[in-house]
């Protein structure tokens, strides 16, 4: 079959037609725009059938190659994709970053068009924490290592790039445990509300929020007096409790009995799994659900008005179980540090670790961690005998 070839130069009203096989053998014509004179006939078969040719293999050439995407888009399509094959952890929170992201730089602009510089702008303008601009950071750095390996980018220009030098608002997010009479207002003025029971099982559990209203019916085993961490719900996704250590029995305090109860007792009347749920039944989406809104505006903000307490986050719940189990002298610290999910010990010495303070001092000077007594019988020597007199 002949391809990308031209077969003749005819006549067609007084002008010269050239037929030609294209790249699929088909035989084609086009008008050349000359008239047909000896002179223009010879010129053709000369120089134009020759160039004529020759750029209908080029264009068979290039119809060959395959085309590299290079717009934004088509990789922020591609990292979202992944993440979804995979179910990460993350899905519901990067598929917003994603579609903001992409919003952002636009769908169709060249990848290699972003500089340096708008990531740089993008991230100082981004008002959220630097753990969460992280995450930002994370997904931006994903879509153009996708962009790299599709060859639309020579190098990935985020894999390098750091967040600019930021203060950090440690008021709201240092440790500031409740004090025993600050809890007592804030139980006498949720009486009657949901966050009444969720804060009394936060406080004895030591639990996160997601994990508090990701617990079941089946969960809590009175006979055994344990409650078993299994699941965590954010953003509307029941997932996994944060790592691998988060999951975890852990003991169910006395005080807290009446109140599993009850809670269990509302559970079954929404005919429900969860023990927090929504009226019809269906589990909480988010701990917003329970707190309301996140700045300074809801439920827990009303509470902490109404109750007079300073304002700190719902989650220092955990951090007042933590601290106050510290103090109590009545847990080992790798007691408490399971109780809280962490692996190891250095998670608590970091966050708790001021807490300490002088407990050590307080233990009993009669210890004999090896158990050996006296049978050295060097107890009964006086002091200052010579080594060897």
């Amino acid at each position: 079959m002949k391809k990308n070839t031209v077969k003749s130069i005819v006549e067609r009203n007084g002008n010269l037609v050239v037929r030609f096989f294209d790249n699929t053998g088909s035989l084609k014509q086009k008008s050349l725009g000359l008239s047909a004179t000896k002179s223009n006939r010879n010129r053709v078969w000369k120089e134009i059938v020759p160039a004529f040719e020759d750029g209908l293999r080029k264009q068979a050439e290039e119809s060959t190659k395959v085309k590299i995407p290079l717009n934004f888009g088509f990789y922020a399509d591609k990292y979202h994709q992944q993440l979804i094959d995979i179910s990460h952890s993350k899905l519901i929170g990067h598929k917003y970053r994603i579609e903001a992201l992409t919003k952002h730089f636009g769908a169709n602009t060249v990848m290699s068009d972003v500089s340096e510089l708008e990531i740089e702008e993008f991230f100082q303008k981004l008002k959220c924490k630097r753990t969460t601009k992280l995450d930002w950071l994370l997904v931006l750095r994903a879509i153009f290592e996708k962009a790299r390996k599709g060859k639309a980018l020579d190098k990935n220009i985020v894999s390098q790039f750091k967040l600019p030098l930021e203060p950090s608002n440690t008021d709201e997010n240092a440790i500031m445990p409740f004090e025993p009479d600050e809890i007592k207002r804030l139980l006498t003025h949720s009486k009657g509300t949901v966050l009444h029971n969720f804060l009394v099982l936060s406080l004895y559990l030591g639990t996160r929020g997601e994990e508090t209203i990701g617990l079941q019916i089946k969960d809590i085993d009175f006979e055994q007096n344990i409650v078993r961490i299994e699941r965590a719900i954010t953003k509307g996704q029941i997932k996994a409790p944060k790592t691998k250590g988060s999951r975890r029995s852990i003991p169910l305090p006395l005080q807290a009995r009446h109140y599993f109860e009850e809670q269990i007792k509302e559970a079954k009347r929404k005919k429900s799994l969860f023990l927090f749920s929504r009226d019809d039944g269906s589990p909480l989406l988010d701990i917003a659900e329970i707190r309301g809104k996140k700045n300074r505006d809801g439920n827990w903000v009303s509470l902490l008005q109404a109750a007079k307490v300073p304002y700190r986050k719902l989650m220092q719940t955990r951090h007042t179980f933590a601290v106050n189990a510290i103090k109590s002298g009545e847990f080992s610290l790798q007691e408490i540090a399971s109780i809280l999910g962490h692996t190891s010990l250095s998670m608590l010495f970091h966050h708790y670790g001021k807490h300490l303070g002088t407990s050590h001092l307080k233990v009993s000077r009669s210890i004999d961690i090896f158990g050996l007594g006296d049978i050295l019988g060097d107890t009964g020597k006086k002091r200052g005998l010579k080594v060897g007199a």
